[in-house]
């Protein structure tokens, strides 16, 4: 129910992190969101210096309140760039369907 995004800069000059972009994909749709922030704050774009470290935890079960259908939604994906558009590498996640949901 909960991801935990770590971006860290190994650069040697500072990086301006955008607001993260998550996806929800199934086999023939997505769906996108922009993260702005954690519990009502908003803390977007964000000046990493380098050798630090942003952590940010994803509450997945906001996003399922918002819409049922993305429970069916297998694959998730991070895509993470700064201010200029430098895309850094995305990650994706496969969810594991549990009888719970």
């Amino acid at each position: 129910d909960t991801i935990r995004l770590i971006v860290r800069n190994t650069g040697k000059s500072d990086v301006d992190i955008d607001r993260p972009l998550l996806i929800f994909r199934n086999f023939w749709s997505k769906r996108k969101f922009r993260l702005k922030g954690t519990q009502r704050y908003s803390f977007y774009p964000l000046l990493l210096e380098p050798g630090k470290t942003h952590d940010l935890s994803i509450d997945l079960n906001h996003f399922y309140r918002h819409d049922k259908r993305l429970k069916r939604y297998p694959r998730i994906t991070l895509v993470v760039s700064d201010v200029n558009g430098k895309k850094f590498s995305p990650k994706s996640i496969m969810l594991r369907k549990t009888l719970f949901r």
